[in-house]
C-alpha cells in the first residue's frame, strides 16, 4: 500500500517528510516561476490517485487483510519552514513548520472517514483552477471533497524527471545520506537485511512535549533564535535517551505542540525499560529547568506492546511504531495541571515497576482510545533515597557447593597469587544473590578483608571506565557527592603520598569520573592506546597498594561492560604479580566475549537452574502458604524452568493480580479470581533481549520454531524456513541455540527438539505478526496432514490448534468436531464441550456457502455432553434453541429426544 502511495507521491515531485504511527506528512514544494494554482494541482493530482489506487487496493486485498486502508486526507496552502535538526556528527533529521503545516494538521481532524479536506486558502486557489465543483463546504473555514471531475485526468502535467544517478559518484553526497538515513534503517542496510522487517514488542514509551513563547512563534516564522531552542531539544533529547538506551524518533510539531516521542525496549529488547525511562524523563527536565526560553514540560510515561517496525515502500521508508500505548503515553502528555509547568505522568505498568525509585501519586478518571473505561495513572513526585537491597533478590537458595568451590579461589590468594574468578549463569539464575551469599560467608571467615564493588549498566555500555569508576572511588575514598574543589584537594593529596611521580596525570586521573579537568597538550595529542596504558597502569598500581591485605574487586554484569574497562580487566590479568586479590565477575553467556575469554584463560563457576526439587522448595518459601496448594507449586515451577527469578516474578505479579492474597498473620492465601497465567514485565524483558542478542540467521530459525511449539521437528522447521537455509545451516544455528540454553535436543530422537522453558517459547511467538503467524501455521497444518494423511487421529488436536491460529475455519470444524468426538469417548466431558463449541465458533465464521444441518449436528453433539455431564439447564438451552432455528423434521425430533432424556434423567436423579 505504501509503496503505490510513496511511487505517486515521488512521481509529482512531492516529498514524504514523516511517518509518524500510520500518519504521513507530505509537502509540495513549489517549482521555480510555479504558480499556486499549478502547484495545487499537481498535489491534488497526486492525491486523487492516491484515492483512486486506495479504492482498487481495499477491493482486492480486503478479504486477505480483513480490514479496509482508508486515507483521511488535510490539505493546505501556503507557506512553511524546512527545519534540519542535529549535526553532522548527530542522526540528522528534517521537519516542517509553519501555518501550512497547522492548517494541514487541523483539515486532517475534520475526516471522519475516507475523505479529503482543504481549508478556506486552499479553496479559494482550486476555484481559480475551476475545481469548485468538486467541494462542498464543512464548516466555516473548511471545505470537503466530493467528486473528481471526470475531464481531470485528461490534461495531466508531469513534473521533469530528475536524474540522481550523477550523484552517486559524489562520496559526500553519500555522507548526507548517511547522515539523514533513520539509524535503525542504517542498521538494516548494513546488515544486509532484505524487505520489510516489523514485530511485537513490549516497550516503555515517552511522549515529551515542550512549551514556551519560541513554539506560538514557529507558526509564522523561522530565527536563528527559535534554531537555537530547538537544537537544544532535540540534541537534549537525542543524548539523555540514547545515554539510556532508548531511541529518539522523529519529534512532531503538530497540534499538540512540540513533541518528541522516545521509546525504550526496541529496536532490541531492553531489561529495565521503565528505569531507564524515568530516568531519562529525570534528566531531561533537569536539563530543561536551567533553559530561559523553555517554560514548561510534560511527559507521559506508558509501557505495553506495540508493533514495531519498517513503514513506507521501495522509494521511501522510516522506523516508526502503532499502538495504543503510544496514544495512552500522548494522552499522559496531556493531563498536566494548568498551573504545573514540569510534570511526569506514568500508568499502572510503568508505575509498579519503578515505585521502589519514586513516590508517585495517584490520578483517577482519565480515558483513551483504545482503551475500555476509564484508567488510572500516577504523577511522579519525587525520588528515593534507594538503599543497596533494593536490588535483592528475596529469599534465594543458597548454593553450597559452589560457594564452597569459590572459597577455595579465595585460599589460593591468600599465599599472594592474584586470581580471576568468572561466575556465569543465565539471566535470573541468581548471579548477584551467589555473590552476596559468597561476601557474608567471607565477612565471617576474613573480617579484616577488604571488598569493593563495580556494576555495568546495560546503558553505560558506551561510557569509558564505567565499572572501574565506582571501585577506584571506593579505595581512595573518593565520595561522588563533594564538590569539585574538595575532591581536587583530596585526589591530589593522595597522589602526592603514593604516586607524586604520576602528578603529570592526575587531570586524566580525574576526567575518568565526569570530571572536565584542563589536560596536557601532550597528553591531548597521545595515541588513545598509549593513554589507556598509562591510565591502566596508574590504576592497576592503586590496586597494588594493598597488595599485603586480603582484597576482593566484584564487577557485576560483565557482559555490559564497556570495550576500556575489559581492556583494564585483561591488563590485569596479564601483569599478574604476588598480591592477594580476587578479581571477581558475574556475566551471562555471551557470544561477544566468548573469544575475551578464551584469550584469557579465566576460570568459571557456573551456576545451573534449580533442580525440580529445589524449585518447590523456592516457590513453597516464596509462596509463604499455611496450606500449600501443590498444583499451584507445580504451575510456577514449570513455567519457571529452575530459573530463581522466574519464580520470584511470576508469584510477585500473582500477588499483584489479586490472586494471592496475605492474611493477618502474614501467610498467603489463593483468591477465587481465576488463575490466569501472564508472564511478568521482567521476565519479558531478560527473554526477549537474549533472543534479540542472537545472530539475524538464528533469530529466523527460533521465531520460526516457536511457531511448531515448545516441542518441534528439524524436518517440519526446515520446510518452514525460506531459500537459503539448508539443512547444514539449520543443523548450525540449532547448535548455536542450545549454546545460548534456548533450547534442548531431545536425547532419544535426534530430529526433535524443545524450547528450554514455555515461557521463552510463548514470547517469542509472540512477537510474530499477525499475518505470518497465519502464513506459518497453515504451512504447518498442511506439512502434519501430509506426513500423517494415513492416520491423524493421535494428533488431531494438533492439527485444531495449527487450524485456528491460521484462521483455517472450515478444517477448524473438522478436527475440531474430531476432537470432540474423542474427548467424549474418553469421558473427558468438559473437554469435549470446548472442542464443539470452537467448532461452532468456526463455523459461524465461515463466508462462504455453509452446511446448516452440520451445523445444527453440532448443537445436538453439545447438548448431549451437557446432558452426560448431568448440566440439564444448559442441555435444555442448546435443545430449544435448535428446535425454534431448524426446519429439519428428522434435527426437530432428535432435539425433542434430548429434552425427553433430559427430563427423564432429571427426575431419577430427585428421586434418588
Amino acid at each position: 500500500y505504501y509503496s503505490v502511495v510513496t511511487e505517486t507521491i515521488r512521481e509529482f515531485s512531492g516529498s514524504i517528510f514523516q511517518f509518524a504511527g500510520d500518519s504521513i506528512l507530505i509537502s509540495f514544494e513549489e517549482f521555480e516561476d510555479e504558480k499556486p494554482e499549478e502547484n495545487v494541482k499537481r498535489a491534488l493530482t497526486a492525491i486523487f490517485r492516491i484515492l483512486e489506487l486506495s479504492n482498487n487496493y481495499n477491493s482486492v486485498s480486503l478479504e486477505t487483510n480483513g480490514f479496509m486502508l482508508k486515507p483521511k486526507i488535510g490539505f493546505s496552502y501556503g507557506e512553511y519552514n524546512q527545519v534540519i535538526l542535529g549535526s553532522t556528527d548527530l542522526f540528522m533529521t528534517p521537519v516542517l513548520v509553519g501555518r501550512a503545516v497547522k492548517n494541514a494538521i487541523s483539515c486532517e481532524k475534520e475526516c471522519k472517514q475516507q475523505s479529503l479536506v482543504i481549508d478556506d486558502k486552499t479553496f479559494k486557489i482550486v476555484k481559480n483552477c475551476g475545481l469548485e465543483q468538486s467541494f462542498k463546504p464543512l464548516t466555516e473555514s473548511a471545505y470537503i471533497f466530493t467528486q473528481i471531475p471526470s475531464s481531470f485526468f485528461d490534461d495531466i502535467k508531469y513534473p521533469d524527471f530528475y536524474d540522481t544517478e550523477p550523484l552517486f559518484e559524489k562520496p559526500y553526497f553519500y555522507g548526507r545520506l548517511i547522515s539523514f538515513i533513520n539509524p535503525t534503517i542504517r542498521k538494516q542496510i548494513e546488515n544486509s537485511l532484505n524487505g520489510f522487517s516489523g514485530e511485537y514488542k513490549d516497550i516503555s514509551c515517552l511522549m515529551i512535549k515542550f512549551d514556551g513563547n519560541f513554539v506560538n512563534e514557529l507558526v509564522d516564522g523561522m530565527n536563528d533564535d527559535i534554531l537555537k531552542v530547538l537544537n537544544f531539544l532535540y540534541t537534549t533529547v537525542c543524548e539523555k535517551s540514547g545515554k539510556y538506551g532508548g531511541y529518539c524518533m522523529k519529534p512532531d510539531f503538530s497540534d499538540k505542540g512540540i513533541v518528541f516521542p522516545v521509546v525504550f525496549g526496541i529496536p532490541s529488547a531492553m531489561e529495565n525499560k521503565e528505569r531507564n525511562a524515568l530516568f531519562c524523563s529525570a534528566e531531561i527536565m533537569r536539563d530543561c529547568l536551567n533553559h530561559k526560553e523553555i517554560k514548561k514540560v510534560h511527559i507521559g510515561l506508558v509501557t505495553g506492546m506495540v508493533y514495531a517496525g519498517e513503514f513506507g515502500g521501495i522509494l521511501r521508508k522510516d522506523y516508526t511504531i502503532i499502538g495504543n500505548s503510544i496514544n495512552f503515553a500522548s494522552r499522559l502528555m496531556m493531563s498536566a495541571k494548568e498551573n504545573e509547568n514540569f510534570s511526569l505522568i506514568m500508568d499502572y505498568r510503568t508505575n509498579a515497576f519503578v515505585q521502589k525509585f519514586c513516590k508517585t501519586s495517584i490520578i483517577t478518571g482519565i480515558s483513551c482510545k483504545g482503551y475500555k473505561g476509564l484508567q488510572t495513572a500516577y504523577r511522579f513526585k519525587s525520588f528515593k533515597m534507594l538503599s543497596k537491597s533494593i536490588e535483592s533478590k528475596g529469599k534465594l537458595l543458597v548454593r553450597t557447593e559452589e560457594l564452597s568451590y569459590l572459597l577455595e579461589f579465595y585460599d589460593k590468594m591468600n599465599d599472594s597469587k592474584m586470581q580471576f574468578v568468572g561466575i556465569k549463569g543465565e539471566a535470573g539464575i541468581g548471579k548477584s544473590f551467589f555473590v552476596d551469599s559468597f561476601k557474608n560467608a567471607l565477612k565471617q571467615k576474613d573480617k579484616e578483608a577488604y571488598i569493593y564493588s563495580g556494576y555495568c549498566y546495560q546503558y553505560e555500555q558506551s561510557t569509558p571506565f564505567f565499572c572501574w569508576q565506582s571501585i577506584i572511588r571506593q579505595i581512595i575514598q573518593l565520595s561522588s557527592g563533594i564538590t569539585l574543589d574538595i575532591a581536587e584537594i583530596l585526589v591530589k593529596s593522595f597522589f602526592y603520598e603514593h604516586f607524586p611521580e604520576d602528578l603529570y596525570w592526575f587531570p586524566t586521573f580525574m576526567n575518568i569520573f565526569g570530571y572536565n579537568f584542563q589536560e596536557p597538550i601532550e597528553i591531548v595529542n597521545m595515541d588513545v592506546s598509549q593513554k589507556q596504558e598509562h591510565l591502566f597502569k596508574l590504576l592497576y598500581k592503586i590496586l597494588l597498594l594493598f597488595k599485603k591485605t586480603n582484597t576482593v574487586v566484584i564487577i557485576d554484569s560483565l557482559q555490559w561492560c564497556d570495550d576500556v574497562s575489559l581492556n583494564m580487566l585483561k591488563y590485569l590479568h596479564n601483569h599478574q604479580s604476588e598480591a592477594n586479590l580476587l578479581i571477581l565477575f558475574t556475566v551471562r553467556d555471551s557470544d561477544s566475549l566468548q573469544d575475551f575469554f578464551n584469550e584469557n584463560n579465566f576460570d568459571f563457576i557456573e551456576l545451573k537452574q534449580l533442580s525440580d526439587d529445589k524449585s518447590v522448595e523456592l516457590t513453597k518459601s516464596l509462596l509463604n502458604m499455611k496450606e500449600v496448594d501443590e498444583d499451584f507449586v507445580h504451575k510456577i515451577v514449570s513455567n519457571a524452568s529452575g530459573n530463581p527469578f522466574f519464580i520470584e516474578n511470576i508469584i510477585q505479579g500473582f500477588i499483584e493480580k489479586g490472586i494471592l492474597i496475605e492474611d493477618e498473620n502474614g501467610y498467603f492465601n489463593l483468591s477465587d479470581k481465576k488463575q490466569v497465567f501472564q508472564i511478568p514485565t521482567s521476565v519479558q524483558d531478560i527473554v526477549l533481549s537474549r533472543f534479540d542478542s542472537l545472530k539475524f540467521f538464528n533469530q529466523v530459525v527460533c521465531r520460526t520454531a516457536s511457531a511448531i511449539g515448545k516441542e518441534f521437528y528439524k524436518d517440519c522447521l526446515i520446510e518452514l524456513l525460506p531459500d537459503g537455509f539448508d539443512e547444514t545451516k539449520v543443523e548450525k544455528s540449532l547448535t548455536d541455540l542450545q549454546k545460548h540454553n534456548l533450547i534442548i535436543k531431545d536425547e532419544n530422537n535426534d530430529d526433535e527438539y524443545l524450547f528450554s522453558n514455555g515461557i521463552t517459547r510463548d514470547l517469542i511467538y509472540e512477537t510474530i505478526l499477525d499475518i505470518t503467524k497465519k502464513e506459518l501455521n497453515l504451512k504447518i497444518l498442511e506439512f502434519f496432514e501430509k506426513k500423517y494423511k494415513d492416520d491423524y487421529s493421535l494428533i488431531v488436536e494438533k492439527l485444531e490448534y495449527y487450524a485456528q491460529e491460521s484462521k483455517e475455519q472450515k478444517k477448524i470444524v473438522k478436527y475440531a468436531l474430531e476432537s470432540a468426538v474423542r474427548a467424549k469417548n474418553k469421558s473427558s466431558l468438559l473437554d469435549a464441550i470446548s472442542h464443539y463449541w470452537i467448532a461452532i465458533e468456526a463455523w459461524e465464521q465461515i463466508v462462504e456457502e455453509k452446511d446448516f444441518n452440520q451445523f445444527f449436528q453440532m448443537q445436538l453433539d453439545l447438548a448431549d455432553v451437557y446432558r452426560l455431564k448431568g448440566d440439564y439447564n444448559e442441555s435444555e438451552n442448546v435443545y430449544n434453541l435448535v428446535i425454534q432455528a431448524s426446519e429439519s423434521s428428522k434435527i426437530q425430533i432428535e432435539a425433542n429426544c434430548g429434552l425427553e432424556k433430559c427430563t427423564q434423567e432429571r427426575e431419577s436423579a430427585v428421586g434418588s
